[in-house]
């Protein structure tokens, strides 16, 4: 997530993160801290976890050269939001491939990815990129 106005620290981001995500900002006295991480790994269903990680950063967040990287070199900061939501067979063997199956894994596997992250925004970072979308 960025947003032009924001600065690197991570107080910036009161009000578009939620304030569990920067529950550990109380700790920091004078609001010494200079950087945000965090991650955690969650247990969503037998043989499927989530891990979420989330941080501040600053510059164009793609390591390489590739089509995604950013083509300024702005000083502006970012928040970043990861979660990957994964299955592990259980029995330490590949199932046979069968696209049905797979579609309705990936599915079940992407509905807590859709609710986690809904939990880790606020209504003003909604509202703020609601704001750059061209209409219709």
């Amino acid at each position: 997530m960025r947003l032009p106005e924001h600065g690197v620290g991570p107080k910036q981001w009161r009000g578009y993160v939620s304030d569990e995500i920067l529950a550990p900002l109380a700790l920091a006295q004078d609001d010494l801290a200079s950087n945000l991480e965090g991650a955690v790994q969650l247990s969503i269903a037998k043989d499927r976890s989530l891990v979420l990680r989330y941080g501040t950063s600053a510059g164009k967040g793609v390591v390489g050269n590739g089509s995604l990287r950013r083509r300024t070199d702005t000083p502006e900061g970012f928040f970043v939001i990861d979660i990957d939501s994964f299955w592990s067979s259980p029995a330490e063997e590949t199932p046979e491939f069968v696209v049905s199956s797979v579609l309705k894994l990936l599915d079940e596997l992407h509905e807590p990815t859709r609710r986690i992250f809904l939990k880790c925004i606020q209504e003003k970072f909604k509202v703020e990129i609601a704001s750059r979308v061209p209409s219709a």
